[in-house]
């Protein structure tokens, strides 16, 4: 299990049936928290490493992990025979960005700019794709991907079914206490 909110938590949450696992009452705190507790005596260990998960996927010191995306991809790629399980209650779905801060150097937009419009282009996109099996924001990245590779990928050629078929990840509301829990139930007490 990954150690963090967002991927072990989170997961524990929306296992045990919580309405808004982003925002969860006290009763699904404690209903999470005592699916931790069950799940602890399970787990070969928390990881903060992909590169461990993989490395024990692929010995067989693992038989089952959360992982992202890219893991899935590298493993693959390997000729490791593993799986991507889709759980019926939805995979979680998330996206990144880039941002210009409002501060940012005036003299290096441009260079910004340069930098922002090579992550935004259809080659870095179709990289993201191939590589680690990540979508992308722009539409065209998908065009020079083949199906075969979108489909070992488990992505599709529509970002909205893709969002819409899962968990999409939203600011946790009560971060502080879920952390607190989550420490305690680690520590084992």
């Amino acid at each position: 299990m990954l150690d963090s909110l967002i991927d072990g938590v989170m997961v524990a949450a929306i296992y045990g049936g919580a309405k808004d696992p982003f925002n969860m009452t006290k009763a699904e705190v404690a209903k999470t928290k005592k699916l931790l507790e069950e799940q602890l005596p399970l787990l070969r260990y928390y990881s903060n490493s992909p590169t461990d998960v993989q490395q024990a996927l692929a010995s067989g010191e693992l038989v089952a992990a959360v992982a992202w995306n890219d893991s899935y991809s590298k493993l693959v790629d390997q000729g490791v025979p593993v799986k991507f399980m889709n759980p019926k209650e939805g995979a979680m779905t998330w996206t990144c960005g880039l941002v210009l801060m409002k501060d940012a150097d005036p003299k290096k937009l441009d260079r910004s700019y340069d930098v922002l419009d090579s992550m935004l282009s259809p080659e870095s996109g179709a990289f993201e794709i191939k590589e680690f099996g990540y979508g992308h924001a722009n539409q065209k990245a998908f065009e020079t991907v083949g199906d075969e590779i979108l489909a070992k990928r488990g992505l599709t050629r529509n970002p909205e079914k893709l969002i819409d078929s899962g968990i999409f990840q939203r600011p946790i509301q009560n971060e502080p206490e879920l952390q607190s829990m989550f420490e305690e139930v680690k520590a084992g007490v």
